[in-house]
């Protein structure tokens, strides 16, 4: 039984528990309509306060956006048990029209938070999806270290390991950063590797020369977007 599992038995447990108290302690003369459905209310919200903070979670992609939405939900199912309180009250004391008012509040605040919560979980979502840094300076590098080693030329050898030995300093790149200038450098790499078990030295010279040239394409469009950001 996974975590949210154990949150929906305590919910269950906590709502019929709170159920059967109220109903026990309310006089059977207060017992209306409205007095009853305030009492079930209350249980729903003492329950859902446990629960669902948690119950979106699978909906998410990244761990921020979980905790993103603990605040709102938290929030939500408080003014929601508030309420349905309030709705109790009014009940009890034989106002059935506000404590139906109330209860119509209480729903359409739950109903609202639910859906502002998630709308809050999607953006961050969207924000740290877009922001996320990629990997491909690390495939690079390690392509050309294997390229290197293919290599019988030294100073073809050293030259193709100075040049992934550069990915170390460049600018840091999100997975939608430079996107056609990435594509490029890849397109040089797997030329570069084609050329490297010929060991034609003049060839492996020229497809680094591109390769040069396309990091050097791709360095200055990173430069480029964060001089505008």
């Amino acid at each position: 039984m996974n975590i949210r599992n154990h949150l929906a038995a305590a919910a269950v447990v906590v709502a019929l528990a709170s159920l059967a108290i109220l109903y026990l302690l309310v006089p059977a003369d207060k017992q209306s309509t409205a007095t009853i459905a305030s009492i079930l209310a209350v249980a729903f919200s003492l329950g859902s306060l446990i629960y669902l903070p948690s119950a979106f979670a699978p909906a998410v992609k990244t761990q921020a956006a979980r905790l993103a939405g603990v605040g709102p939900m938290g929030v939500t199912t408080v003014c929601t048990l508030i309420l349905s309180l309030a709705a109790l009250a009014a009940g009890l004391s034989n106002l059935p029209s506000i404590a139906w008012a109330l209860l119509v509040l209480a729903l359409a605040s739950l109903m609202v938070g639910i859906l502002l919560t998630n709308v809050t979980r999607k953006v961050v979502d969207d924000v740290q999806i877009i922001q996320e840094k990629d990997d491909r300076y690390r495939v690079w590098t390690n392509a050309l270290n294997e390229v290197a080693l293919a290599m019988s030329d030294e100073a073809l050898k050293t030259r193709c390991k100075q040049i992934a030995e550069e990915f170390r300093y460049a600018p840091s790149a999100r997975a939608i950063d430079a996107k056609g200038e990435a594509s490029h450098v890849v397109t040089a790499i797997s030329a570069l590797q084609a050329s490297a078990g010929q060991g034609d030295a003049a060839d492996i010279a020229s497809k680094l020369n591109w390769l040069q040239a396309k990091v050097a394409a791709h360095t200055s469009a990173l430069i480029a977007l964060r001089s505008h950001a």
